[in-house]
């Protein structure tokens, strides 16, 4: 900590030992004691420690907005003026993890500066604008309009399909939070060709961001699973999503069942790499996708399909028990989906899927929610300081009749 930022804290420091260390019998400060001078410098040293978010966010928005600006800078210039740059977007991203201050971040103009960087040539400012831009729109319905009519749809959609496969991750990351919840951004993102885009990132080369894709897609489709679901499926994605399930292989065997070989691609090359979140991802599209009539029956008919399912549920009981506990989701996933298949008309599934949801990152996103009276302050146009809250779910089935009670949404993104 810089101690030049707080010069009185030492002071306040050997000013509460001297009253507290023992020395005096408890009460013997008087209050006549507590002169106006005492309290004046207490008050001082106390607001010195004390930030005001929305005069730190107006600094780092105005730094933000200089260094976007061309510069002849030197190498050793640009590259302290880059690391500074990042060190502020970490900051704001803490700062606007709180409901009120990511409101306060729009009504003092902070969105133009994000938008830029979006774009700039640094991947690290472009993932990180990203990562700021889902932080304030996460479960922040005020927020998700204000950033939706300032334009931050099309960077984002040109950000998903960056070279840099962490851009790709954090601008998935930026979309979730900003389609959900939302009925105004998810018309923005379906107008906008969103869906095809989150579909095409679904077969994406880096396994990450494909797991992330077809979270985030389940539950676009679980929003309009007429019109989505058949959207997603003229793009291939039933067979993507099939080939991630096919990378399964049991002990003794050298490899996978070739039934599903035509037509299926597979992301990794060599059968390796898919590791269960990654084919949970898929369990949970294709269970989304049997729900509509049109889409089950397509799920159905590939050629070998409950097969995989079926491996996939006789590897699970060939692990440790320990290993079984930690990939049981994926098991009841594979349960649940052959039962599906297994039938002569599609599942009627519980549709809690499109009600409860959250957006986190791989380290834990804030989870932020309006029902706490406090944050409901934010909407008189104030600045005020707000609270940060952290929500997790996961998903789990009915013990009695294996439906599907809850999913985890966009808990891998």
């Amino acid at each position: 900590m810089d101690q030049g930022a707080f010069p009185m804290w030492k002071g306040l420091f050997d000013w509460s030992m001297k009253y507290q260390d023992g020395t005096k019998p408890p009460g013997s400060l008087r209050p006549e004691d507590f002169t106006p001078e005492r309290r004046a410098w207490l008050s001082e040293a106390l607001q010195s420690y004390m930030m005001d978010f929305a005069v730190r966010m107006k600094e780092i928005k105005e730094v933000l907005e200089e260094s976007s600006e061309l510069s002849n800078d030197s190498a050793d210039e640009a590259e302290s003026k880059l690391e500074k740059q990042e060190q502020l977007l970490e900051e704001l991203m803490d700062i606007v993890s709180s409901l009120d201050h990511a409101r306060d971040l729009h009504k003092i103009g902070g969105l133009p500066p994000l938008l830029s960087l979006l774009s700039c040539a640094h991947p690290s400012l472009r993932w990180r604008s990203a990562e700021v831009v889902a932080t304030c729109c996460a479960n922040n319905p005020p927020v998700q309009l204000w950033f939706g009519e300032g334009g931050v749809l099309p960077p984002l959609l040109k950000l998903a399909l960056d070279e840099d496969a962490t851009c790709r991750s954090k601008a998935l990351l930026a979309l979730s939070a900003f389609v959900r919840h939302s009925a105004p951004s998810m018309k923005a993102f379906r107008a906008a060709g969103g869906l095809a885009t989150v579909t095409h990132m679904c077969m994406d080369v880096d396994s990450r961001v494909q797991r992330k894709a077809m979270t985030l897609l389940q539950y676009i489709i679980s929003r309009d699973r007429s019109s989505a679901s058949t959207e997603a499926t003229s793009l291939g994605v039933i067979p993507m999503a099939v080939a991630v399930l096919n990378n399964v292989t049991l002990p003794g065997e050298a490899s996978v069942s070739e039934e599903l070989q035509d037509g299926v691609v597979d992301n990794d090359g060599n059968g390796d790499g898919v590791g269960s979140d990654q084919r949970q991802a898929a369990l949970l599209l294709l269970v989304e996708l049997s729900k509509h009539a049109q889409t089950w029956k397509e799920v159905k008919e590939v050629s070998g399909i409950q097969k995989v399912l079926q491996r996939i549920i006789r590897r699970h009981s060939t692990l440790s028990v320990e290993d079984q506990e930690a990939e049981q989701e994926e098991k009841d996933l594979a349960d649940l989906l052959l039962q599906a298949l297994e039938g002569n008309e599609p599942p009627q599934l519980t549709d809690t899927a499109a009600e409860n949801d959250d957006v986190t990152d791989e380290s834990t996103m804030a989870s932020r929610s309006d029902s706490d009276p406090r944050s409901k302050a934010a909407a008189n146009g104030s600045l005020t300081s707000g609270y940060k809250y952290v929500a997790h779910e996961s998903c789990t089935l009915s013990s009695n009749t294996g439906a599907l009670v809850a999913c985890p949404k966009v808990d891998k993104i």
